[in-house]
């Protein structure tokens, strides 16, 4: 294969991810709960149909349509939890079921505290811009 050929692939999976960046309401690195008490660092991806996780960065660039998960953003909530104010508490709106637990890290700089913050900010204007400005309600604790 020549040099050029990925430089194309490059350029084209460039032009793909420019679209999906017009709709791209916030995206960067939070950990994932897994196991009850491990988290794993991913790469998510909100727009305002879906929220995507993917393994990171560069897969998110490389192959934007093949996420490990995606999440129906009309379906979730998304709340910070209430005594770990870093710790994104994702519930399924039908059931009321916690699906997922996301955190901008442990919680013990100010810097992630102000992520965490952005992320349901972000969750919240996918519905309306009028939403973003309200104030985001938290929810109790599931064991973080």
């Amino acid at each position: 294969a020549s040099a050029a050929a990925p430089s194309c692939s490059r350029r084209a999976q460039g032009a793909r991810r420019e679209q999906d960046f017009s709709d791209v309401l916030i995206e960067g690195p939070l950990q994932q709960r897994a196991l009850l008490f491990f988290w794993r660092w991913r790469w998510c991806v909100l727009t305002r149909q879906e929220l995507r996780i993917y393994l990171d960065e560069d897969s998110s660039l490389v192959v934007p349509e093949r996420p490990l998960e995606r999440h129906p953003v009309a379906k979730m909530r998304v709340a910070n939890d209430l005594h770990f104010p870093a710790h994104l508490v994702c519930t399924e709106i039908e059931t009321g079921e916690h699906f997922m637990y996301l955190r901008s890290g442990q919680g013990q700089r100010w810097e992630e505290l102000v992520a965490s913050s952005l992320w349901c900010r972000a969750f919240a204007a996918r519905a309306s811009p009028q939403a973003a400005a309200a104030v985001v309600q938290r929810q109790p604790s599931a064991g973080g």
